[in-house]
């Protein structure tokens, strides 16, 4: 009678490929969707402030961005490059400044705005809400 001795059973061994692969995948992935951009905070406000003290508050400048980043100031028009006519009236005499951007007025295009007024002396800079926008637009409108 023969004796059968059972085969050690081999066990597969599991190939490292697929997970170098899946880590390769996800590190591209990771790398792909990472911001590397040093966000920057800047100063703004949405509405006027309510000024505490006896003085009379100065009247702020009105101002709206255009989508070509020229910006209307007062009725006078300052095209992106026109720095320093810009700092020129602020430098006269700095007042606060409340801008509305154009309909098709890019975030990064009113952002840049922002930052130009700031930089040319503005006071303060308060960007005009819808509410705010629609008051200063029934100021100026003229009855039939």
């Amino acid at each position: 009678m023969l004796l059968k001795i059972a085969q050690p059973v081999r066990r597969r061994q599991i190939s490292l490929t697929p997970l170098i692969d899946v880590v390769f995948i996800l590190l591209l992935f990771f790398m792909l969707t990472s911001s590397f951009v040093q966000w920057r905070s800047m100063e703004l406000h949405v509405s006027a402030s309510a000024k505490t003290s006896n003085e009379e508050p100065e009247k702020p400048w009105l101002a709206e961005i255009q989508a070509d980043g020229t910006l209307l100031l007062e009725g006078s028009v300052y095209a992106p490059d026109q720095n320093k006519a810009l700092s020129a009236l602020f430098r006269e005499k700095a007042r606060p400044v409340i801008i509305r951007a154009a309909g098709e007025t890019t975030t990064q295009m009113l952002i840049s705005s922002i930052e130009r007024l700031q930089l040319s002396g503005a006071s303060s800079v308060t960007l005009a809400t819808d509410t705010a926008a629609a008051h200063s637009n029934q100021n100026t409108t003229s009855a039939p």
